[in-house]
């Protein structure tokens, strides 16, 4: 069945030789029950994210996770329901499109508009710290370009809001040390007090935005963004055919929050 299913999707059954089953959750945690699935599924996805072959049965520890040249590592998950019913997923890490040395698709010297926002100043600098740590790392980088447009096209606009307009990855990783070191006041829009003009309401508005981005005004709209004003980046991105590329992004951060229990006990 899964050699048919792989064949179907034009997948060589040879390229996907790891396995995650009841039996590599049951050796690792016992029975799951109905969790099961979910379990293997977990698993067959932290080991493609951090490219490791975690503990299973003829395998007593964990060990890196070889690739073949450019060819992406794949796991494939079967898992059998209460009913007899089978169900079988083949998983494929994503590859990005390699540039030469890390070298950057937008001309040089070409600006670019990052945007970062979090529901709290502490969440916004923490995800921050996290950028900071993603692009001066030692791992692969995304391309400036994808990675900016990504941020400004993928994600929500929360409250707290950082924003900063720079020609090159090392600069924004300048910038972003600096803002998570300094705790640099960021634009916090809890209170009210977003969008003061009234842009928003205004149907001239779109144009005016059509505009600054056509004409590579990004700390103008760095300014409009950060005042609270809801930017339709979606619309705006044509514009800039050579931003087209998305990236893989950090996940916002969740802080750590320590609950106390305490006072006297109530009646039973």
């Amino acid at each position: 069945m899964l050699r048919e299913a792989l064949r179907a999707a034009g997948v060589d059954a040879s390229a996907a030789a790891v396995h995650e089953d009841a039996g590599s959750v049951r050796a690792l945690v016992g029975d799951a029950g109905a969790a099961t699935g979910a379990a293997a599924l977990t698993r067959a996805v932290l080991q493609l994210r951090h490219r490791t072959l975690a503990p299973a049965p003829g395998r007593p520890e964990a060990q890196p996770w070889q690739g073949e040249g450019n060819v992406p590592r794949r796991i494939c998950v079967g898992v059998r329901g209460a009913g007899g019913a089978d169900a079988q997923v083949v998983l494929e890490e994503y590859l990005p499109a390699a540039t030469a040395q890390g070298a950057e698709p937008a001309a040089v010297g070409a600006a670019e508009l990052f945007v970062l926002s979090a529901p709290t100043p502490a969440h916004l600098a923490a995800t921050a710290r996290r950028f900071a740590e993603l692009l001066g790392g030692s791992g692969p980088v995304p391309p400036l370009a994808g990675l900016a447009r990504a941020l400004r096209t993928g994600r929500a606009a929360m409250d707290c809001r950082f924003a900063a307009v720079v020609a090159d990855t090392a600069e924004l990783v300048r910038v972003l040390e600096q803002f998570v070191r300094d705790g640099a006041p960021c634009a916090d829009l809890r209170d009210g007090g977003a969008d003061p003009l009234g842009l928003g309401s205004v149907p001239e508005t779109d144009g005016y935005l059509a505009a600054l981005w056509q004409a590579g005004h990004l700390h103008q709209l760095r300014g409009l963004w950060l005042s609270g004003l809801d930017v339709d980046w979606s619309a705006l991105e044509p514009a800039r055919p050579a931003a087209a590329a998305g990236a893989a992004l950090p996940a916002s951060a969740f802080l750590r929050v320590p609950l106390w229990l305490g006072g006297e006990e109530g009646p039973a």
